[in-house]
């Protein structure tokens, strides 16, 4: 049993990484975010039967008991492990860490995006940026990630902006919401759908 705990832990502690590492560029989980609700809805329910029906056993309650008594810190860490790494994904602290860490390449950029030169393209720590924008206000839009909005046509764009418009922005408007990262810089999530 001890070799299984092992092995769920290796196993989930590298998904764990793969997520926080995946998390770091806003937007780029959204397909495996996407994948992961689907499957949740099959994986729950069987899941949640075997996992009952295993319980209703008396020899695996029994193992179950023994293995906890046994190997208390692997159990702590096997659902430690998930939960700290939901609660930094929650609450984008990977993202957060990675702008901070390059804020200062973003600050360059946009120096040179405001003396018309061209930033598409350029790398910045694990950001690309992928399109620039300027609204009429002064403002400035760097997209890392663009990507389908669902199913349909529309296009997602993610990344940072410095005096963002209130209500839209060039990019579209559904989901416009521009979040502080400090520094004048700001977060956003935006659709092209107009409405």
């Amino acid at each position: 049993m001890r070799r299984l705990l092992d092995i769920c832990l290796a196993a989930g502690t590298l998904v764990c990484l793969g997520l926080l590492y995946g998390s770091v560029v806003p937007g780029r989980l959204n397909g495996v975010m996407l994948l992961a609700v689907v499957i949740g809805l099959f994986a729950v329910p069987i899941g949640a039967s075997v996992g009952i029906g295993l319980l209703l056993n008396r020899t695996t309650r029994r193992m179950l008991h023994e293995t906890t008594q046994a190997h208390p810190v692997r159990c702590y860490l096997l659902v430690g492990v998930p939960a700290v790494t939901l609660a930094l994904l929650a609450f984008h602290v990977p993202e957060r860490v990675a702008f901070r860490l390059w804020r200062g390449g973003f600050d360059a950029a946009l120096a040179d995006f405001r003396r018309g030169e061209p930033v598409e393209g350029r790398s910045i720590g694990p950001f690309t940026i992928v399109k620039a924008y300027r609204d009429g206000a002064g403002g400035a839009y760097f997209a890392v990630y663009q990507g389908t909005d669902g199913i349909g046509p529309d296009t997602l764009s993610c990344g940072y902006c410095v005096e963002p418009a209130a209500n839209t922005s060039p990019l579209g408007a559904k989901y416009w919401a521009p979040r502080s990262v400090g520094g004048g810089w700001h977060r956003f999530v935006v659709s092209d759908d107009w409405h």
